[in-house]
């Protein structure tokens, strides 16, 4: 009799430490959950805090702007510059700020041509890990001339060339991550056709 109590007593001792291991396994995962939606919240929180955020439509801020004050053309700009279309460029892209920087090589350097605000984007900061995530990606990428599509559906777009060997690497999956017009993205990054005209020039 003694030794069936301390067998019971034994079996639900177990029992209790397996349970308790089980729900502080499940709140550090809640936790986690919690803590990356929350981290999510607030950098979209943020972006819609900014005059001109991610927004799935055109916006009129910049626009407005340029009523009052007049931009530079880009043939303008290349003049000043001393460079001229067809130079090496080099882009960069920015998903916190939503902006895409053309940089164009004059002599030996690099120098900044234009800034763009990028029109909508998806997902959040963070690499893009595989097909179907809808995330942006993160790294360093080549475009040739072979990834240049004048036929997009999306007005003109260019393949980043997601994903690169370091990606491969590390196992990462998807493709056709584009930059192109309109102002729609699920996993690209949308310009509008007006600037993607400039862009892909």
């Amino acid at each position: 009799m003694k030794k069936r109590i301390l067998f019971l007593f034994i079996l639900f001792f177990l029992i209790a430490i397996a349970i308790d291991q089980y729900r502080m396994k499940r709140d550090e995962v809640t936790g986690k959950k919690q803590q990356t939606e929350k981290s999510g919240k607030r950098m979209v929180e943020a972006r819609d805090e900014r005059p001109k955020a991610y927004a799935g439509k055109e916006k009129k801020v910049q626009e407005d702007a340029d009523i009052t004050t007049p931009r530079v053309s880009m043939t303008e700009r290349l003049s000043q510059l001393g460079a001229e279309i067809g130079d090496p460029i080099f882009i960069r892209i920015f998903k916190y700020s939503a902006e895409l920087e053309i940089w164009i090589r004059v002599k030996e350097r690099f120098e900044l041509l234009h800034t763009y605000e990028i029109c909508s984007q998806s997902g959040y900061l963070g690499p893009k890990l595989k097909e179907g995530d809808r995330q942006v990606p993160e790294g360093f990428y080549y475009v040739s001339k072979s990834r240049l599509n004048p036929n997009s559906k999306f007005h003109l777009a260019f393949n980043i060339g997601y994903p690169n060997a370091y990606d491969r690497a590390y196992k990462r999956t998807g493709s056709a991550i584009m930059v192109h017009g309109a102002c729609v993205s699920i996993g690209c990054l949308a310009m509008t056709d007006e600037k993607i005209e400039e862009i892909y020039e």
